[in-house]
């Protein structure tokens, strides 16, 4: 007789260590989802309390796996282990003191899987220590910002990035497992989702963000990601090994996947600059050294050109540029300033922004703005068009109307194009 051996689609990862509170909800909540093919590995890190108790009345689930560590290795370590047991199509690591939604697995996997997606990134509802799950307007404020169709996670990063809604968070995505094989988190470290998100982000081809919440966030008072609870000697020192560990990676990247690096290293520097009191002499010269360097290129504040454009921009615009009389940046927001002020270091005149609605200054650095309506056909079909908008709708959106003006499509070049 022949036994069916169902693939395993998706595997969860749950570390596991001093939650006998949590743990109960958690594991529940990935049980009663409804997608065949799901295997949940706990990792065990020695836990004081009864965890382990709690853990060893789920043995008889056939979907859970427990691994029982034999000493104490942290969150980064646990994550570790558990990915080298994982056998899923894509890999979701979940926090023992979180819980999901209901049918999350089955949507989560049905849109990476229909989209091809390296990585699916979701937002979050947050509870907290009374129990009451609410929104918080500053963690969600940016939680509209959606990605609909697959971007290189370069681009997604800069999309993210530029609205203020990239989230660091390991437990944020779910990955394609074959990504993230020679992936590894950090050890013995506080904040080691950031290094680790950052470096699948890069190697991603596809990664896709939808704004709906499959995930609970539980913010206890002790949690080590809690704002407002101080700086430990433990916390400040991940804080600079995440700035050695970036720094690290650079090397190892050219072009705009290094501006991006350059961009989150800044921004970590600045953040460590003000506490020197925790430093010691050696790591207080490493990060000023860092910081004379950015403020060489201009990334003055942890900003590189507002975060929206790289320091060089491709040898092919640039030559297009060049040749051309006539260039309008469409957009007169921060990123098409950011791109008129790298425009204007490079001795390229910009004739006017140009916006859709004229509801704003007359000039912007002594440069007019103009709806695009007071420009007449011969001017727009004799010229070249930047279009400095983020959001991927917009962009595409405009690029038809000045199409429909009479501008030629190889005279058009949108914000993703111009990087």
């Amino acid at each position: 007789m022949n036994v069916e051996i169902k693939a395993t689609r998706v595997s969860i990862i749950v570390p596991i260590f001093n939650v006998e509170k949590y743990i109960n909800r958690c594991l529940e909540s990935i049980i009663a989802q409804q997608q065949e093919g799901i295997e949940v590995i706990c990792v065990e890190d020695c836990s004081t309390d009864g965890s382990k108790k709690i853990l060893q009345e789920y043995e008889n689930n056939t979907e859970i796996k427990v691994v029982y560590n034999e000493k104490n290795v942290g969150l980064g370590e646990a994550r570790n282990i558990g990915l080298s047991e994982a056998k899923g199509e894509y890999i979701w690591f979940v926090d023992s003191d979180d819980w999901i939604e209901p049918d999350a697995i089955e949507e989560l996997y049905d849109i990476a899987t229909s989209n091809k997606l390296d990585v699916l990134c979701f937002r979050a509802n947050q509870a907290f220590e009374d129990s009451i799950a609410k929104d918080n307007p500053t963690y969600n404020e940016n939680a509209k910002a959606e990605i609909k169709i697959p971007l290189k996670g370069t681009e997604a990063l800069d999309y993210l990035v530029s609205r203020q809604s990239y989230d660091g968070t390991a437990w944020s995505k779910i990955y394609k497992k074959d990504l993230i094989e020679n992936i590894r988190f950090p050890v013995g470290v506080y904040y080691e989702d950031e290094i680790f998100s950052l470096r699948v982000m890069l190697e991603a081809k596809s990664v896709m963000l939808t704004s709906n919440r499959y995930y609970n966030y539980y913010r206890r008072v002790n949690s080590i990601t809690l704002p407002n609870s101080g700086i430990s000697e433990k916390h400040y020192i991940s804080q600079l090994k995440l700035v050695y560990d970036v720094g690290k990676l650079m090397p190892e990247y050219t072009g705009r996947e290094l501006d991006i690096l350059c961009y989150f290293h800044s921004k970590m520097v600045s953040s460590l600059i003000d506490k020197y009191r925790q430093v010691d002499a050696f790591s207080r010269d490493y990060l000023l050294e860092w910081k004379q360097l950015y403020h060489s290129m201009g990334m003055v504040g942890g900003t590189l050109y507002n975060g929206f454009f790289p320091r060089k921009l491709s040898p092919e615009i640039m030559s297009v540029l060049r040749k051309e009389k006539k260039i309008y940046i469409y957009g007169a927001g921060k990123v098409g300033q950011g791109l008129f002020e790298l425009l204007t270091e490079r001795d390229i005149g910009v004739n006017s922004f140009v916006v859709s609605d004229k509801k704003m200054n007359q000039a912007y650095a002594e440069t007019p703005i103009v709806s695009v309506n007071e420009l007449s056909r011969e001017e727009l079909v004799n010229s070249i068009l930047l279009v400095a908008m983020v959001d991927i709708e917009a962009c595409q959106g405009i690029k038809e109307v000045l199409i429909e003006k009479g501008v030629r499509e190889d005279c058009i070049y949108t914000y993703y194009e111009i990087r």
